[in-house]
């Protein structure tokens, strides 16, 4: 069986991140930040504390799919 290539033709794809924060109690998203992924992760967090104005008491990193 043949596995299919991520790409086709031999163009690479291109696509985003999308970054959420989220209240852990209400679960309810209160900032959010799309990005190419070429685009480095830590870099996200300013422009996502600039959206609240909620005191922050935690900061925690999820990576559902991991990085390259």
């Amino acid at each position: 069986m043949k596995s299919k290539k991520a790409c086709t033709n031999g163009k690479r794809r291109v696509g985003s991140q999308l970054y959420l924060a989220v209240d852990i109690n209400t679960h309810e998203i209160i900032a959010a930040a799309l990005n190419s992924l070429n685009a480095i992760a830590g870099e996200m967090l300013p422009s996502l504390l600039k959206q609240t104005r909620l005191r922050i008491n935690e900061i925690l990193k999820s990576s559902a799919y991991g990085a390259r």
